[in-house]
């Protein structure tokens, strides 16, 4: 990469020959210096190729406009260099000259480098506020909404005001649920308070909706706000460094995939597909409910029930081979809501006592129901 400049430089005492002044600053300095007999600069930085720039001036009365042209190619690895040439020639030319950066290329070239990173990171925050609106009733934390569109309403918030609606402290605790509290109305907020019995509790629209799904999930506050900075310069078209693509590198890039995960698992939590497996036993437990419930029916009527009219009930269930293991912990989440409607079924019905002969064994087996008729008296 190449990364020029441009300057204004205006004289701080006196006038006469301004581009002599110019060259007279580097005249002692060791890290930055003309080379002999051109209008070059050359930098001992970095060791293996060293800065070195085409100067081109231009005099209007006592201000001077300079041109910096990069003549030598830095590894993008490397760009910080640049940081450290711009920052010398403000110390260098400011003993003689107001300096004024009159171009951008260097902040141009981080900020192209930042944006998709930045881009992937507020795109990400946007689809958590989508599921969280239609999971979650946030009506009175978007009442300024009025009658916009939902993507209207979230992409006219900038990356500030959607950080504030997902991690302002603003909801306060009331009872067993939380309540919105505009902290531009103090009344209000004051009034609620006054009503609690307990210590006030905020909690931010992600402590609510967010943390109990991914509490393993930790949001550092200060990187927050240091992603709103550099992404406010970006935006705005402020100057940049390297160390702010390095940051955009790193943290903004691993919140990015984070929130993306994030929004990821909350919809997998939402809209979970059952395993066919799972189905498979889920359906043998249904048709096991169901001829159950006509085991209990008939013993209402006829408590002497014998082993063979216990077999003939039980002559249809298959139960399918099932490989625990490989079921997924929702799976058996769901499994065992349905175990729950049966068991409350079976509470309901007045099972008489049942009086079967010992000599009918019933064994239930993994792919097939038999009955071994004991013909011999055991004892």
């Amino acid at each position: 990469m190449k990364a020029d400049f441009e300057l204004l430089l205006k004289v701080k005492k006196g006038d006469g020959d301004l581009r002599r002044l110019f060259w007279d600053a580097f005249e002692k300095n060791n890290e930055i210096s003309r080379l002999a007999q051109t209008d070059n600069l050359v930098c001992n930085f970095p060791e293996e190729t060293p800065l070195s720039f085409k100067i081109v001036i231009k005099q209007s009365g006592d201000v001077l406009h300079c041109r910096l042209k990069a003549a030598v190619d830095v590894h993008w690895g490397k760009a910080y260099f640049y940081d450290k040439f711009r920052a010398r020639i403000d110390s260098i030319l400011g003993q003689y000259f107001e300096v004024t950066h009159y171009s951008s290329d260097l902040s141009g070239y981080y900020a192209k480098k930042c944006y998709p990173i930045l881009f992937d990171y507020e795109t990400n925050l946007r689809k958590i506020v989508y599921f969280i609106y239609h999971f979650y009733d946030i009506r009175d934390a978007t009442s300024n909404r009025k009658k916009q569109k939902l993507n209207d309403y979230v992409e006219n918030l900038d990356l500030s005001e959607l950080e504030r609606l997902l991690f302002l402290k603003s909801w306060l605790l009331v009872g067993n649920s939380y309540e919105f509290c505009d902290i531009n109305k103090g009344r209000e907020l004051y009034e609620k308070i006054q009503k609690l019995d307990s210590k006030p509790e905020f909690r931010s629209m992600w402590d609510i909706s967010i943390r109990p799904f991914l509490p393993q999930q930790a949001i550092d506050e200060r990187v927050i706000e240091k992603i709103r900075a550099v992404r406010n310069k970006v935006a705005h078209h402020k100057l940049m460094t390297f160390n702010d693509w390095k940051f955009c590198r790193g943290e903004v890039r691993d919140y990015a995939n984070k929130f993306h995960d994030m929004q990821k698992g909350l919809i997998d939590s939402k809209f979970r597909q059952t395993p066919e497996l799972a189905v498979s036993f889920q359906e043998a437990l249904q048709a096991m409910s169901k001829h159950f419930q006509g085991i209990v029916d008939s013993m209402q009527l006829n408590s002497k029930l014998t082993g063979d009219i216990i077999a003939t009930a039980l002559k249809d269930i298959r139960i399918p081979k099932i490989d625990i293991p490989k079921i997924v912990t929702p799976v058996i989440a769901e499994i065992a809501g349905q175990s729950a409607q049966m068991s409350k079924l079976m509470q309901s019905v007045v099972i008489p006592r049942l009086d079967v002969p010992r000599k009918h064994n019933i064994v239930l087996q993994n792919d097939e129901q038999t009955i071994e008729n004991d013909k011999g008296d055991k004892g």
